[in-house]
């Protein structure tokens, strides 16, 4: 066994390992989780996958070859998604990008065809291009050929990788905000990963007759992807959620017994700011607790006690903060406002009545709204 055959047979091993810890000991909301799953067994699948193609064993097991090219799609794309999860919102019926994870399911349906063919033809099938390696770049066996395939799955890994760094890089130099390990983590994959598959995509484009391309890209990608997959049994936080850091110290609810960390407070409070900053649901009357919490991914429970922590308040008098300050934000932006009736502008902001309306407002600006309007006079 060559030594790209054995880092990839151990990145699978271990991504297994770190796919099952994930599943039944990780902490995170269902979404946010949904998605490191989806990453991690991409990774590790398409890393088993390679490593039966380099041994030549793919041979023994010809069911296996090409399942795993959806997976690459789906590396870059979970990588993303996760991302996205972690620090932004994370209701995505609007959301574009969870769109993304149709490519993959395109591809998979390009490829049945091929699967459904039987044990032997797919064994010859590999026997005729096994004399190259290269060949397994250059096959065709859905719609469009296997390097068309190549050129798209690495150009799309580069840009969404590319993003998440530009994004990191906006929180980290120009927001100067203080980034929590796993964002960290992000940075550092994200990083790798880039330069993993830019050098491939480069590789792609070689085209030399002594050059073993295919063997060059493995050995480069296998031992990117082992270092992605070892690290993450350096950072617990990853592989357990956030109430699982290491090193933090714990800051605990004296009733309800919740334990967060600091570095976790500080992750939900973000996602909580950008629910309020891009999100207009909270403006409904029948806008619930429940709502904000599954928006976030946190247990109502879980929820409270952050608000409560940082806000030094409660979820009702949160939610009317936020209300008022996107009234106040609609009397600076449009002049309209001011000829609204207090009960037209309760009801615009989600107040079920115009005395709650007028007392949420006093009390945060510290003036009636008539006031207010009138001051503007």
């Amino acid at each position: 066994m060559d030594i790209p055959s054995l880092i990839l047979l151990l990145s699978s091993i271990i991504g297994a390992l770190a796919f099952l810890i994930v599943l039944i000991k990780m902490r995170a909301g269902i979404i946010e989780k949904y998605f490191f799953l989806l990453f991690i067994f991409s990774l590790s699948y398409y890393s088993f996958v390679v490593f039966l193609i380099q041994s030549k064993l793919i041979i023994e097991y010809p069911h296996f070859f090409r399942t795993a090219s959806p997976s690459l799609y789906c590396l870059s794309i979970a990588f993303y998604l996760y991302y996205k999860s972690h620090v932004q919102r994370t209701t995505w019926k609007k959301n574009w990008s969870i769109y993304l994870l149709l490519i993959p399911t395109i591809h998979l349906i390009e490829l049945l065809p091929f699967y459904i063919q039987s044990t032997s033809v797919k064994r010859q099938y590999l026997l005729d291009i096994s004399n190259n390696s290269d060949d397994v770049i250059y096959s065709f066996e859905g719609w469009i050929p296997t390097s068309w395939h190549f050129v798209l799955q690495l150009s799309l890994g580069i840009v969404l990788f590319t993003l998440v760094l530009i994004d990191v890089y906006k929180k980290k130099v120009i927001s100067k905000r203080k980034l929590d390990n796993i964002v960290i983590w992000f940075m550092w994959a994200g990083f790798f990963q880039l330069v993993c598959f830019g050098l491939l995509l480069i590789l792609l484009f070689i085209d030399s007759p002594i050059i073993n391309i295919y063997g060059l890209a493995t050995l480069v990608f296998s031992i990117i992807q082992l270092i992605i997959i070892v690290n993450l049994f350096l950072q617990p936080h990853l592989l357990y959620g956030t109430s699982y850091f290491k090193g933090d110290k714990r800051i605990e609810g004296m009733k309800s017994g919740i334990a967060i960390s600091e570095e976790g407070i500080t992750s939900y409070q973000l996602k909580v700011e950008n629910f309020f900053t891009n999100e207009t649901s909270f403006l409904k009357s029948d806008f619930r607790q429940q709502d904000l919490a599954n928006a976030v991914n946190l247990s109502r429970n879980n929820l409270s006690f952050i608000i409560n922590k940082v806000y030094q308040m409660n979820f009702n008098q949160l939610l009317n903060k936020k209300r008022i300050e996107v009234v106040l934000e609609k009397f600076q932006e449009n002049k309209v406002w001011d000829k609204y009736s207090l009960s037209g502008i309760a009801k615009e902001a989600g107040f079920k009545s115009r005395t709650t309306f007028i007392k949420a407002f006093k009390s945060n600006t510290g003036m009636t709204p008539s006031k207010y309007i009138n001051s503007r006079s």
